[in-house]
């Protein structure tokens, strides 16, 4: 068992046996009075036997737990934050102004270019991600796990959904072997788009809206949870979208008032947005292959050609 445990003075991964107890644990880590792990949304665990094990308080194999200090300067466990709580880490990411690329590239701009609408006390606005072909998987693990530093966990996720299901994710669907999907997909340099989404909000028990900015449609993945996260996409690339409110940044919404208010922002922020040109024509906009040099038009053109090279470097002409 592999788990990751973050912490005030960095993270580590350790390497535990399958049957290892919270005595075990403890001894990498040290003693805390809290832990919180075993999925989403966390939950605390129960540290009173040292001898029960980590399998039976319900943690799981690429599980992390991340250790914060505790108002009097002791330190406490927590894992993901709960829902309508603030992300243990910020990411101090750039807003970009117009058509940035999406699952890929794109350009950057100042805080002030993006747009925000009120919610309540607070405002809806977007955290901002790199313009790497990671945005996407960054995004939605700013929203869960409240760093981009999880964004290789996610993929990691989409690949074991695949392999779990091969059903629902075949050949045909994929659009190319399974395996070789995985691969791919793996890649940093690779883009993600629904497929990924859908089982990414699977895999953690939410609902992801996902808002597209030239169009106005909200694509609802996994309806129904208790719990939802949203993201803007605008053509080629994905920005995780955040309530700020004073020292307090959500992610993680719930379908209350304020989840409520918050679809209801999202629809004003989405025309904002739409009225800068934050948003790229991905049926007429010209990608150049950095692998072969190949100058395509548009995303049908930029899929075909890596589906069939296998290449996935891609820039904006």
């Amino acid at each position: 068992m592999r788990i990751k445990v973050r912490g005030a003075s960095g993270a580590q991964v350790l390497s535990l046996d399958d049957g290892a107890t919270v005595a075990d644990l403890m001894d990498k880590i040290g003693t805390v009075q809290e832990l919180r792990g075993g999925g989403f949304p966390p939950k605390k665990l129960d540290l009173s036997n040292s001898s029960a094990t980590l399998k039976e308080l319900g943690v799981a194999n690429g599980d992390q737990l991340t250790v914060v200090e505790s108002s009097h300067g002791q330190q406490t466990s927590q894992s993901a934050p709960a829902p309508s709580t603030r992300p243990s880490q910020t990411v101090q990411s750039q807003p970009r102004s117009a058509a940035g690329a999406g699952g890929g590239g794109g350009g950057g701009a100042s805080d002030q270019d993006v747009p925000t609408v009120p919610v309540g006390s607070g405002y809806l606005t977007l955290r901002v991600m790199e313009d790497d072909n990671s945005c996407l998987f960054a995004s939605i693990a700013y929203a869960i796990t409240g760093t981009v530093n999880n964004m290789f966990e996610m993929r990691t996720a989409v690949a074991e959904g695949i392999r779990n299901d091969p059903v629902e994710y075949n050949d045909a669907i994929l659009g190319r072997p399974r395996d070789e999907y995985v691969q791919w997909i793996l890649r940093e340099s690779s883009w993600g788009g629904a497929i990924e989404l859908n089982i990414l909000s699977k895999t953690f028990g939410v609902t992801i809206q996902c808002m597209d900015v030239a169009t106005g449609t909200v694509h609802t993945f996994n309806p129904g949870m208790d719990n939802f996260i949203a993201v803007m996409y605008s053509g080629i690339h994905y920005d995780a979208v955040v309530l700020e409110g004073g020292s307090e940044t959500q992610t993680v919404f719930e379908g209350d008032e304020t989840g409520f208010a918050v679809m209801e922002a999202l629809n004003a922020l989405q025309e904002k947005l739409k009225q800068k040109h934050y948003y790229t024509d991905t049926a007429s906009f010209q990608v150049k292959c950095n692998d072969c040099g190949t100058i395509l038009t548009g995303e049908k053109k930029a899929t075909e050609h890596a589906k069939a090279t296998g290449h996935t470097n891609f820039g904006e002409v």
